[in-house]
């Protein structure tokens, strides 16, 4: 009994030691990247599903957008971040992509953690020189930089980029599976063989790097409505399905300052744009609002797709409008429950509208109920646009009303034909 005590034991403990290297943090993992150390960028990431990142099949993901700069920097035009200039690239100054990571070493012997790159199935290169992490040691927030003209040249081989550095049409993209662990030697040096498989250089953890580069957009998002609010405008746009779609942005500028410049594969960076606002929505085709915009002041609003690598559509067409205050919208729709409900101008309101004018306006019953809704509804509208509650309310009961208002015509027609005589049949 006790043999067989000490034997779990053992076993349990023979499993929980070991050298083990981690994502910083996996519910948000952070990583970056620059052409050098001081002009580093937030990157996009995608978490593995696992939780971890620890097999080749479920590896984290990060998006890179690459600098084609022996083509002519074509990839600054289009990206959404604010230093264009900053792309890494294999020929740009000491480009470098940035990774954190934890690392844990239970054992009393050092280690050390290196990054290697993929080569074929269990067959990986090195392409970073190591951290020396200790016996015996937790670290957290560990900074493991990788140059890209080790990953470009020495992990990919001597072309391994050379389709995004010399992308003169379209887009280009690289992808590569890296994977950062801890091992007991150190002296692996960049280009050295190693083996990463089920018994071999374990308790790792893997990253697929995805490079983009791109000089001609692949589509243009076409903007045909501009709809004013209150300190806000709604644009009604049309795109086509775009790759790693992550956000939907509205170009601003203020008109004060001149105009969006626009032309065929117009890049963001050439618009002379003031600011760029997240539509948050991610429809090929629809409207999304536009907020935080000062009421009386004209914009020019342009809207782009972004990707993953905050890479965006070209930007061609534009609409220009100017928000207003609420109390002024509502004077001119006279649509005042819906106009409050929806913040300003609504296709659903130009709807109703028309059934005021076209069907209400025509009978007497009709001119009865909505002198009764102005003398009602204008002194109360204030109260629904402030409340977050009734204006969903009024805008849920808009998409409905329709819908009843057919049925109880439709019941109040098929009533009044049932009371007109018939002639008898002969």
């Amino acid at each position: 009994m006790y043999f067989l005590t000490y034997l779990i034991a053992f076993i349990l403990s023979a499993q929980i030691s070991g050298a083990t290297v981690r994502f910083n943090s996996v519910s948000d993992i952070q990583m970056s990247a620059g052409k050098n150390t001081s002009s580093l960028f937030t990157v996009i990431t995608d978490e593995p599903a696992d939780g971890a990142g620890t097999t080749d099949s479920d590896p984290a993901v990060v998006y890179i957008p690459y600098n084609n700069s022996v083509a002519g920097d074509d990839t600054q035009k289009f990206v959404t971040i604010d230093s264009a200039s900053n792309l890494p690239s294999k020929g740009e100054g000491s480009s470098l992509l940035r990774v954190y990571l934890d690392a844990d070493n239970t054992d009393s012997a050092g280690q050390y953690l290196y990054a290697a790159i993929q080569d074929s199935g269990s067959s990986y290169k090195i392409v970073s020189s190591y951290y020396d992490l200790g016996g015996s040691v937790s670290t957290s927030g560990i900074t493991h930089d990788l140059d890209f003209t080790d990953i470009c040249v020495n992990g990919l081989g001597a072309d391994g980029c050379s389709a995004l550095d010399t992308l003169s049409s379209g887009t280009a993209q690289k992808d590569f599976l890296l994977y950062f662990f801890l091992s007991s030697s150190s002296t692996y040096t960049v280009n050295n063989a190693v083996t990463v498989d089920s018994s071999t250089n374990t308790g790792g953890v893997f990253l697929t790097v995805k490079l983009f580069a791109q000089h001609t957009a692949p589509q243009t998002v076409a903007i045909s409505e501009l709809r004013k609010g209150d300190g806000r405008l709604t644009a009604v746009y049309t795109g086509t399905t775009y790759d790693n779609h992550y956000r939907t942005l509205a170009v601003t500028k203020n008109t004060v300052s001149g105009n969006l410049s626009l032309a065929s594969n117009q890049g963001v960076q050439d618009t002379g744009f003031d600011e760029l606002i997240d539509m948050k929505t991610i429809a090929s085709s629809g409207y999304g609002t536009i907020r935080n915009l000062e009421n009386g002041t004209t914009y020019d609003v342009a809207v782009i797709f972004e990707n993953k690598y905050q890479i965006s559509t070209a930007v061609e067409t534009s609409k220009q409008q100017t928000p207003e205050e609420i109390e002024a919208l509502l004077e001119k729709q006279s649509c005042f429950f819906l106009t409050a409900g929806f913040g300003g101008e609504h296709f659903l309101i130009d709807g109703y509208r028309w059934f005021r004018d076209h069907i209400l306006m025509r009978v007497w019953w009709g001119k009865f109920a909505v002198r009764g809704y102005y003398s009602f509804a204008e002194k109360r509208a204030m109260l629904v646009y402030q409340s977050s509650i009734l204006a969903a309310i009024f805008r849920f009961l808009a998409y409905f009303w329709p819908i009843a208002l057919m049925a109880i015509m439709a019941l109040f027609a098929g009533g009044l034909l049932g009371l007109i005589p018939q002639k008898a049949k002969r």
